[in-house]
């Protein structure tokens, strides 16, 4: 069977995005042909303010020369294309809260529109649609771009009579914004028409459960379990110079400052904290201060462009930081030889537990570092603010040194988890057919 793989967000600035869609990739490639591939970064971006007629666009050109710029960009919440209007806001773009539009408009412009083209023949060519969910169905006011995106893809779908499947996602509220009852009504709708779709933790389910519909839907642990395989038996690379772990372009300032010889624990950031730097950098400079008193080095994860606010919190406490454009498999490696990972992000908790590392998770941008925790099975589930006062820096501390007393029993405990998630990870293909 021929798939058209949806939301492979490998080439995004995020540790999680690249690896869970690689590992996701993996496991179809296991079974089928992956015929065409529509990326992250073309959903999530403003590729150009609305449709037009004859336009003239480069997608791999584009992004390999604005790349840094549109990360840069969106740190500093600035539009990318500044001379013209938010995209959200043009009456011209393909993508509305009027989702019957929203189909009309796009197939209105086939054979026109170089980006519609690439969509619709994609499309066309497939058996099958799989959409990598992710964090995409988050309810969120205003709704997210990518989530309007795979619902025209649904949309499509049906226009075409293409079999869809929604897999490897979440399903939550909003916490900044509350619920967005147009986009929930319509996502659900568009699920019930599909084949199949699976949730990566029980909360997505059970949310989805309350809500008495007609779904063929299944939990299924997130696919980057499914790496497991590179950590069991401790046969992974174990770095000792951190100098190896060096990014192109190879940064001066990053030469001499990390040593993995030692053991050491891993500070992150927080999907929500992300939002606020200004409230963040002084929350986790404090947080780090207060961790010192472990006595273990402490390393600063960058696991995500949104976390670029630890950079400062690194130059003020002089604690060396990993970026974010770390290869990926090496980022996960730093992580599962931690003695401990304290953060509020989803996929580097889970790359952090390949290894047997224990996490004390922080708040985030949905119910994530919550659910996250059933699923991995730990007896009391603790979620810390994404922003720790004080108080909690010192709550934080405690459990830091009660998890650490505890060794390689803790270890071994959540070793044994994952690599049950593993095995069950891995049956998602059978879904698809």
């Amino acid at each position: 069977m021929n798939l058209l793989y949806v939301g492979d967000n490998r080439n995004r600035s995020n540790w999680g995005c690249r690896a869970t869609s690689i590992a996701l990739r993996q496991l179809l490639d296991n079974e089928f042909n992956v015929s065409q591939v529509i990326y992250g970064n073309y959903i999530a971006f403003d590729i150009k303010a609305g449709l037009g007629e004859n336009i003239t666009y480069n997608h791999n050109r584009f992004y390999k020369r604005y790349y840094r710029r549109i990360t840069n960009l969106l740190f500093k919440k600035q539009t990318f294309f500044q001379t013209r209007v938010n995209f959200s806001e043009n009456s011209n773009d393909y993508l509305t809260l009027d989702f019957n539009k929203n189909l009309h408009e796009f197939l209105k412009y086939q054979g026109k529109n170089e980006n519609v083209d690439f969509i619709h023949n994609a499309v066309l060519g497939c058996d099958a649609i799989v959409v990598n969910g992710e964090g995409s169905f988050i309810f969120s006011n205003p709704p997210r771009r990518d989530t309007l995106f795979f619902l025209l893809l649904a949309d499509l779908a049906k226009h075409f009579g293409k079999k869809i499947y929604f897999v490897n996602g979440m399903i939550s509220d909003c916490p900044r914004t509350g619920k967005n009852e147009i986009i929930f009504e319509y996502t659900t709708q568009k699920f019930i028409e599909s084949s199949f779709v699976s949730v990566r933790d029980k909360e997505s389910f059970n949310y989805l459960k309350s809500a008495n519909l007609d779904l063929n839907c299944k939990y299924i642990p997130d696919a980057l379990f499914s790496w497991f395989r590179y950590f069991r038996d401790n046969q992974y690379p174990k770095i000792i110079n951190g100098d190896f772990l060096i990014p192109f372009p190879e940064q001066e300032s990053y030469f001499g400052k990390l040593d993995l010889s030692k053991p050491y624990i891993c500070v992150g950031g927080s999907s929500l904290a992300a939002w606020d730097k200004e409230k963040a950098i002084p929350r986790y400079i404090e947080l780090v201060n207060t961790l010192k008193n472990i006595g273990i080095n402490i390393v600063l994860v960058q696991s995500c462009g949104g976390d670029g606010f630890l950079r400062q919190v690194g130059l003020s406490t002089n604690i060396p930081i990993v970026p974010v454009e770390t290869p990926i498999l090496l980022a996960a490696t730093v992580l599962a030889n931690a003695q401990l990972f304290i953060s509020g992000r989803y996929h580097p908790s889970i790359m952090a537990s390949l290894g047997g590392t224990p996490c004390i998770f922080l708040g985030s941008n949905s119910h994530k570092t919550r659910s996250l925790q059933d699923v991995l099975e730990y007896q009391n589930v603790v979620e810390f603010s994404a922003y720790p006062p004080l108080q909690e820096c010192q709550e934080i501390l405690k459990m830091a040194q009660e998890i650490l007393e505890e060794g390689e029993e803790r270890r071994n405990k959540i070793t044994t988890v994952v690599k049950k998630l593993a095995l069950e990870a891995e049956i998602l293909t059978n879904f698809i057919k």
